[in-house]
């Protein structure tokens, strides 16, 4: 109760109708007597008389408990009404919404919630239950999705999903997923309750429990209801094969699951052990999840199909894949964990996860084959490159440095076809490591370059271009952590610009931001709908609205090459050049990439580069070791490892030097009179090895530096 404010009556007041003096005079001691006075004065045309009134009411300050039994007195839809007129103060409609908010944070409530259950047991009040529980919203869904999960009995699990019933569509996103619990009682109750909610993408969901589970159990007669409800059908084997396939067909077209919000985000169901959890994701992971569980039914439909169960694997590890990305810590189905299968249908699944683009799964089935060993995981038939070889060429860098670190646990002793492709690997995640890049591609050129500025404030290396082919070639680099494409971008046009930087080396999983100018961000949304790790922004700025992209997408883990990833696989693919280079296998042919061997071997210390740089053949190898052996910075222990190296590099592959580079090296010795001891030895172990391999004719006099 509120004491009741004294509100004087005006001079003009006499001048008033009756029916507005009459509801001036109505006494307001409760807070919805202000709203039923100004209601009545608004339906009589006298705004200007109930916008005073509604300001007093304001001016109580009324706390969220008031606020939400007012709601409760008068109705949303009094309050709405009064908030959308455009004659009442502007103070009125933030006011409406404030005792909206409290309403739904009473109603929505766990204590409220749990008495609104107990409700619905009783026959007299189970029709405003389910009226009050179907305005609780996302809140709602959350508390009977979880009671649901806990459920003990029937009886209860029965009064919870009519109330989950009455929360759809919200709810229909927690029951797809209720319908792969372990529970088989939850699993029934969210086939009756699909049904019940009318939800036309739960069919192909349905249709797999309906033939498969025991005919008289509780589960296939829900699906059965459901489906005579939904389709006035009752599916075979076979025709719920062909609705399965025709399902996860559309889904790879790009036919939307289920309805986005704003952002082209949609609520994802996670229901296992743990309980049920919700993630938002972007549109096309929940395609990914539901082909996943698509595949795991059409797989039940026909459990003696090796090719169905393989294809169910590689989906449901690409689903444990994308959920782990968004912080889901999943977990793949018991009766489709893949590392139980032979290395000859893990090989078959790679093949199927590279040709799906499905690189979540193609990762975790080339480190399966890694920890196996099994040099077969190397061999095809008809002599074609295996499934793991091919991963050496995958868009993916993650996918491409397991599918190396496979090879190399393998250790093949043999050729084996492919094999040319393992050197160009190796030197290039050799290559990467240190301060990540951005290709930022722009239609303008300056616009382009104050962009990457601006990421320079970030530690980011931006890379600036204002043509899509440019940005496409930009985005091969190693160390290449994201990019910002410009809607407007041409050379080719924004469509064509990301799928081509999907398709190419490490853009699999690239992020990417689509920027957008004044008015085109729903445009940018849309594309960026049709791609994972695709997100729509308006051009930034300013430094803040960099920094808030930057952290968005270095979000999207894993798969995504932060700088600890870059240079942890640069040192280890450096370990396996170097091995490669001094002990083989000879059939990887590192002789025809010595030019490139050589350039990375600059990049390192001379104290590891020297050994590899010892065998390697190339002109550039012996130019380092002189210089190395040249350089009175170095410790002269490396320096006369640098000859001793030379040495062998002569002795193995001849002269690679040109005659200028030779007289130079003799006039450094002849320069060394005044040098001490240990580097006049270290600079005549070098013409040891130029005289040992040199023509007399082309032999110069040694001077001696004594």
């Amino acid at each position: 109760m509120l004491s009741s404010p004294c509100h004087a009556q005006t001079p003009a007041a006499n001048a008033n109708s009756p029916a507005v003096q009459a509801a001036l005079d109505l006494p307001r001691t409760l807070p919805r007597h202000y709203i039923e006075a100004a209601g009545a004065l608004v339906d009589l045309g006298r705004a200007d008389l109930a916008g005073p009134i509604l300001e007093e009411l304001i001016a109580l300050n009324l706390d969220d408990t008031a606020k939400a039994e007012l709601v409760d007195h008068v109705g949303s839809a009094v309050l709405l009404r009064m908030s959308r007129s455009t004659a009442l103060p502007a103070t009125v409609a933030p006011f409406v919404q404030s005792c909206l908010d409290a309403s739904m944070a009473v109603r929505s409530s766990p204590e409220r919630l749990a008495e609104l259950t107990k409700l619905l047991s009783d026959p007299a009040r189970v029709g405003a239950a389910l009226e009050e529980i179907g305005q609780t919203g996302e809140a709602g869904v959350a508390y009977f999705v979880a009671a649901l999960a806990t459920a003990q009995d029937d009886e209860q699990r029965n009064r919870i999903r009519e109330a989950l019933v009455r929360l759809a569509p919200e709810s229909t996103p927690a029951l797809y997923a209720a319908l792969q619990s372990d529970n088989p009682a939850v699993r029934t109750q969210a086939a009756y309750a699909l049904g019940q909610a009318g939800a036309p993408q739960a069919v192909a969901l349905l249709v797999a429990p309906a033939v498969v589970a025991p005919y008289d159990s509780a589960e296939a007669k829900a699906a059965r209801w459901s489906l005579q409800e939904l389709t006035d059908t009752l599916p075979s084997t076979a025709s719920a094969d062909a609705v399965i396939s025709k399902e996860l067909k559309q889904i790879a077209a790009g036919v939307p699951v289920m309805r986005p919000n704003a952002n082209g985000q949609v609520a994802l169901w996670v229901w296992d052990q743990k309980g049920a959890q919700r993630v938002d994701v972007p549109l096309h992971d929940a395609g990914v999840v539901f082909s996943a569980w698509l595949a795991r039914d059409r797989w039940r439909l026909a459990p003696q199909s090796e090719a169905k169960r393989i294809d169910a694997v590689v989906f449901d590890l690409e689903r444990v894949a994308l959920l782990k990305s968004h912080g889901v810590d999943a977990a793949p189905y018991k009766e489709l964990e893949a590392d139980k299968l032979p290395t000859y249908d893990l090989s078959q699944g790679l093949a199927c996860a590279l040709a799906g683009a499905r690189h979540g799964a193609a990762r975790r089935l080339c480190e399966l084959l890694g920890e196996r060993k099994d040099v077969a995981a190397l061999h095809s038939g008809g002599g074609l490159p295996s499934a793991l070889s091919r991963a050496l060429s995958s868009p993916s860098r993650s996918v491409r440095f397991a599918a190396l670190s496979a090879i190399m646990a393998i250790n093949p002793q043999s050729p084996y076809a492919g094999s040319n492709r393992l050197i160009d690997a190796v030197i290039d995640f050799a290559a990467g490591g240190g301060t990540p890049s951005a290709v930022v591609a722009m239609p303008n050129q300056q616009r382009s370059s104050t962009l990457a500025g601006l990421l320079n404030g970030q530690q980011v290396d931006g890379m600036p271009t204002n043509r899509g082919d440019r940005a496409i070639d930009l985005a091969a680099g190693p160390n290449v952590e994201m990019a910002f494409v410009d809607l407007a971008i041409l050379l080719p046009g924004v469509r064509e610009t990301l799928f081509q930087i999907r398709r190419g080396p490490g853009g699999g999983e690239l992020p990417i931001a689509l920027l957008a100018s004044e008015g085109r961000l729903d445009e940018a949304k849309k594309i960026a709908s049709e791609h994972s790790r695709v997100v729509a922004f308006p051009r930034p700025q300013t430094p803040a609205a960099v920094e808030a992209i930057v952290a968005r997408l270095r979000g999207f883990t894993p798969g995504m090459d932060d700088m600890q990833v870059r240079d942890d696989r640069a040192a280890k693919a450096r370990d396996w050049l170097t091995g490669l280079i001094t002990s083989g296998p000879q059939f990887y042919n590192l002789a025809g990439k010595a030019l490139e061997v050589a350039a990375l071997l600059a990049s390192l210390p001379p104290s590891e580069a020297i050994k590899p740089l010892a065998v390697t053949g190339a002109p550039e190898a012996q130019r380092m070791l002189i210089d190395y052996v040249n350089a009175a910075s170095l410790p002269i222990a490396d320096r006369r490892a640098a000859a001793e190296a030379l040495a062998e590099n002569i002795a193995a592959h001849g002269i690679l030097l040109d005659s200028n580079e030779l007289l130079t090296q003799y006039d450094r010795y002849n320069a060394s009179e005044s040098a001490d001891a240990e580097t006049q030895q270290v600079l005549g172990r070098v013409l040891d090895a130029l005289e040992r391999r040199q023509p007399d004719s082309e032999k110069r006099p040694q001077v001696d530096a004594e």
